[in-house]
C-alpha cells in the first residue's frame, strides 16, 4: 500500500443535466485519515460524503461514513472493527466487517493506493475485488476490471488513464467507471457511478490537484 500525501483534488460535477463543481480533501495524520467530498452547483449541495479512519496493513480502514443527498437527511454506516461488524444509521442491516473493507469514498483513495504501490496490478483484464459500503444498509463486492488505458481530457492536460470497470451483476447494482491517474497517485481522473436504473449518481471530471489539505 502507498498512499498519497495530504491533497485537494477540484473537479467538476455532472449530475443529469446539472453542472457544479466538488471538492475531496484527503487529510492522512499518522494512523488516521479523514476524506471529505462535497459537490455543489452554485450555492445548490448535491452531495456531501466523509470517511474517517485509521491506516494499517490493509490500507484503509474505516471507521464511520456519512453520505448527505440534496433534500434528504444524513445516513451513516458505522465500523466496529472491535465487534467486526457493520451497522447503519437508519436501516437495521448488518454486515460482518472483513480487512480491506471500504466506504463509497475511502474506496478511491484505496485503490490509489494499491495501484501506486503495484502497477502491475493493472494489468489489462485484471480484476480488483473490493467490498464497497454504502450509507443505506447496501454491501456487495465490487469486481473492478482494468479494461485498458484510455485519454481524458480535463482542465488540468490530456491524461492517460488506467479505467476500471465495475459491471452490474444483479438489478439492483451500481455500476462504475474510474479512470486513474499514474501521475497524480493514481487518484481519478474521472469517476462515473450509476445507479441501477441506469441514471447518473454523479460523474467527475478532474480540474486541478493542490498539496495540503
Amino acid at each position: 500500500m502507498q498512499l498519497p500525501p495530504p491533497l485537494t483534488l477540484r473537479y467538476e460535477v455532472r449530475r443529469g443535466f446539472l453542472r457544479g463543481t466538488g471538492e475531496i480533501r484527503w487529510q492522512p495524520d499518522g494512523d488516521a485519515y479523514a476524506l471529505h467530498f462535497e459537490a455543489r452547483v452554485g450555492s445548490l449541495v448535491l452531495l456531501v460524503q466523509s470517511s474517517v479512519g485509521t491506516i494499517g496493513e490493509s490500507g484503509l480502514a474505516p471507521r464511520r461514513f456519512v453520505d448527505q443527498r440534496m433534500r434528504r437527511s444524513a445516513q451513516a454506516a458505522n465500523f466496529d472493527a472491535a465487534a467486526g461488524r457493520i451497522t447503519f444509521s437508519g436501516p437495521p442491516a448488518t454486515y460482518a466487517l472483513h480487512a480491506g473493507t471500504q466506504d463509497r469514498l475511502s474506496v478511491f483513495v484505496q485503490l490509489a493506493g494499491i495501484a501506486a504501490a503495484d502497477p502491475g496490478r493493472l494489468a489489462d483484464g485484471a480484476v480488483l475485488p473490493i467490498v464497497v459500503v454504502g450509507a443505506r444498509g447496501d454491501a456487495a463486492v465490487w469486481t473492478l476490471r482494468v479494461a485498458g488505458r484510455e485519454p481524458v481530457e480535463t482542465a488540468a492536460g490530456t491524461v492517460q488513464a488506467i479505467k476500471l470497470v465495475r459491471d452490474a451483476r444483479g438489478p439492483a447494482d451500481t455500476t462504475a467507471e474510474i479512470w486513474l491517474d499514474p501521475e497524480r497517485h493514481y487518484l481519478p481522473a474521472q469517476a462515473t457511478l450509476r445507479t441501477a436504473s441506469g441514471a447518473s449518481e454523479y460523474d467527475l471530471l478532474l480540474e486541478g490537484v493542490s498539496s495540503g489539505p
